[in-house]
């Protein structure tokens, strides 16, 4: 019994000895490591993105969290030393954004549900500075019978701010920003850049000395994200986004047309393909007074909407889209727009 007793002790004692070197050696019992701290990343008020940066040491590792809605995409680029890379997951860790870890320096995806996911930085076996962009878009849906949205905001020098919009593919993206005129540069600019590109990593417009305006024909049926960067200086701004709603003829018809309703002081968009060569009439029959500019995609304008007039023909130009617009006035209007092309 003695014996059996004085074994028991000799036990214990190894086994706390074992919890000792354990703890000063930064592991949890059973050999397990320590969590590491996190370090939450929020957005400033009405903000989009967030950029943290630091210092690790080779072969480190720094931890962020942050909360996301469901359904909400997640933009997460790092630029690092030599072989650093990131890894995103949900908080509890049974499973990640898109079903299997993504361990590389980016990552975009739409998460699951909302809550927290983690972000893992990894310097690699070089270690040195790093800096991580983390982007979740502003999501922007047109309201009922609209073919716009305007959005207005301020950006703080180098900071930026994402939209994002569905758009089928065929469909026309046009997309114009102004800014306080105090901010403008003095080589013509307006103090932004605008960066267009798809989920799919397909870039519209990149960004670099092309100006704040773009309008073209969309390659795929997918999200597409539009990111206004501040340059070197504060700016407010306004960014209209516009999807024109296409006129389609049926098989064999030259003409075709769309009865809607348009509030005061809105507009809609249409837009319609057609040949060089062709001539397109366009007749627009409203209770109220409305004007109708038209204008190709290259920026051709067929039609100011000076005036009064709410009809169109002439011989086109140029093969490409045309953009019909039919503006109210001060009252709303219920009207139809018939399009003929022969």
């Amino acid at each position: 019994m003695k014996q059996h007793g004085f074994r028991f002790l000799v036990m214990m004692v190894i086994f706390a000895l074992a919890m000792g070197s354990s703890v000063s050696t930064g592991l949890a019992a059973g050999g397990m490591e320590k969590p590491a701290a996190l370090t939450r990343i929020s957005f400033d008020s009405g903000g989009t993105s967030a950029t943290v940066s630091g210092h690790m040491d080779a072969n480190g590792r720094t931890r962020y969290v942050l909360w996301a809605g469901a359904r909400q995409l997640i933009d997460v680029t790092l630029s690092g030393p030599e072989g650093a890379s990131i890894e995103v997951r949900r908080r509890n860790g049974r499973a990640s954004v898109a079903g299997e870890i993504e361990t590389l320096t980016s990552f975009r995806g739409y998460l699951p549900s909302a809550g927290d996911y983690i972000v893992d930085v990894y310097t690699g076996a070089k270690g040195g500075d790093y800096s991580l962009f983390v982007s979740i878009p502003e999501k922007v849906a047109f309201q009922p019978n609209t073919t716009s949205d305007l959005q207005e905001g301020s950006l703080d020098a180098h900071e930026s701010h994402e939209y994002i919009l569905r758009a089928a593919r065929g469909q026309i993206l046009d997309v114009s920003v102004e800014t306080d005129q105090n901010a403008a540069d003095t080589d013509g600019g307006n103090g932004v850049q605008l960066i267009i590109y798809g989920v799919d990593g397909s870039v519209l417009k990149s960004g670099m000395s092309e100006g704040t305006s773009f309008r073209g024909e969309l390659p795929l049926s997918q999200s597409y994200i539009i990111r206004l960067q501040a340059v070197d200086r504060a700016v407010d701004y306004s960014v209209n986004m516009v999807v024109p709603r296409r006129i389609s003829f049926a098989q064999g018809a030259y003409s075709g047309s769309d009865n809607r309703a348009v509030k005061a002081h809105a507009s809609l968009y249409y837009s319609v393909r057609a040949r060089q060569g062709q001539t397109m009439t366009v007749e627009v029959d409203a209770n109220r007074p409305v004007q109708l500019i038209i204008y190709g995609v290259n920026g051709d304008v067929l039609m100011s909407g000076m005036g009064d007039a709410d009809n169109f023909q002439g011989k086109l130009s140029a093969t490409q889209d045309y953009i019909l617009v039919v503006r109210a006035g001060d009252k709303a209007a219920s009207y139809k727009i018939v399009v003929t092309i022969r």
